[in-house]
């Protein structure tokens, strides 16, 4: 768990840096997370994602993620298809219900800049606009080298029209933490 703040100083201003503490987990098969909710309640907040059982039906592939989005500790619903270009196609959902149920349960849906995931459409951004779910960019990063991501992760964001008020890291520190967490 990571939880630090620091001050950088220059001639112009000075800059403060929070870094949040967070952890992804998988969603089970049946919509439960990989780790208690005693632990991820101690975190700023949880990232949850499919990491397994990829070949379920539509209709339980929507429900598992139904169900992982009820536990009020999942703040971001990542890479929510799942896709690996050239490699894995995504799961098969009712994307727009999923999109419901986020923004019933106030829950974030990832804008992931991995280039070899980007496993979301510009239309799934479009429609979640649409229907006024808030949106995270993401790199993905496994490593300091993937922070660069993050400009795939924008373009991503521009093609399907979202604007800076979409997005819950253009707010500031308070907003930003209010947001994450769920009521």
């Amino acid at each position: 768990m990571i939880a630090s703040a620091f001050t950088y100083r220059n001639a112009a201003r000075i800059v403060q840096i929070v870094v949040l503490s967070s952890v992804e987990v998988d969603i089970h098969e049946n919509g439960r997370l990989d780790l208690p909710n005693s632990l991820l309640r101690r975190l700023d907040f949880a990232v949850a994602t499919v990491h397994s059982a990829f070949g379920l039906g539509r209709e339980k592939q929507t429900e598992r993620l139904l169900r992982a989005m009820d536990n009020p500790c999942l703040a971001v619903l990542a890479h929510p298809t799942g896709r690996l270009i050239g490699e894995r196609e995504g799961l098969d959902i009712d994307f727009e219900r999923v999109l419901m149920a986020a923004r019933e349960r106030s829950a974030l849906i990832e804008v992931n800049g991995q280039p070899d995931r980007l496993d979301t459409d510009e239309w799934h951004y479009k429609l979640a606009k649409e229907i006024g779910v808030r949106l995270a960019l993401s790199t993905d990063a496994h490593g300091t080298a993937d922070l660069d991501f993050m400009r795939y992760a924008v373009d991503q964001a521009w093609r399907g029209w979202l604007e800076p008020a979409d997005i819950i890291k253009t707010r500031n520190l308070v907003d930003l933490k209010t947001a994450l967490r769920r009521p």
